[in-house]
């Protein structure tokens, strides 16, 4: 993954780490939020419904959230957006819709700070921080996303070349099963013929052999 961590001085993890409390203070209003505009679109809930439940759902962004706001960005932090990106293909939720979330998770955001910090530039401060991280979590999930997509691409290429192999196999099998019952239909139709021929010659020996008795006679 070729991703470029924009968010890398230590002074930018410091404030995303400065304003975890205040994250964490509204969290519930964050996370509740979320999921209400999410549950506007019909597609979306009934992907939900299908494969888990708000509630479910609600917990998991509580910890995603708060792992996000923690100031580390290490493997462990890469590898679970990976993992994120390859349930949300597995259950058919677009890009655009995450790219949508995310969006509606910045306002959110936006607003705790409008309220938690009062100094104008400190607030900028944080706003452009969590910017970057938002930005920095969805740049890995979208590429996640996009590796995951060509794996099963790859995965459907393979089994539709080996679905033409196998059937490729079978005609030649088919074919081959045509010869040799063709050859055994006309080596049957010789031997007929032989015994035909054996049988009617058989038969012209008996019929002389009984003009001779009578002669004899």
């Amino acid at each position: 993954m070729n991703t470029t961590l924009s968010l890398s001085t230590e002074k930018e993890l410091g404030i995303i780490r400065g304003i975890q409390p205040f994250i964490s203070t509204h969290i519930e209003t964050i996370v509740d939020q979320f999921y209400t505009n999410l549950s506007t679109n019909s597609g979306l809930t009934d992907i939900i419904k299908d494969h888990s439940s708000f509630d479910r759902l609600k917990q998991t962004l509580r910890k995603h959230i708060e792992e996000m706001f923690s100031g580390t960005i290490d493997q462990s932090f890469i590898d679970q957006r990976i993992k994120i990106a390859r349930v949300h293909v597995k259950i058919g939720l677009e890009t655009k819709w995450y790219m949508c979330a995310f969006q509606d998770l910045l306002q959110s955001v936006g607003r705790v700070l409008e309220e938690e910090v009062a100094d104008p530039n400190q607030r900028f401060q944080a706003l452009l921080a969590v910017s970057k991280i938002l930005n920095i979590e969805q740049q890995l999930v979208l590429e996640a996303y996009e590796a995951e997509n060509e794996r099963l691409r790859n995965e459907g290429f393979a089994a539709e070349e080996a679905l033409k192999l196998k059937v490729s196999g079978t005609s030649e099998e088919l074919a081959a099963l045509s010869e040799e019952t063709s050859a055994s239909i006309d080596d049957l139709r010789n031997k007929v013929k032989v015994v035909l021929e054996f049988s009617q010659t058989g038969a012209g020996s008996s019929g002389r052999v009984d003009t001779l008795q009578k002669k004899d006679r």
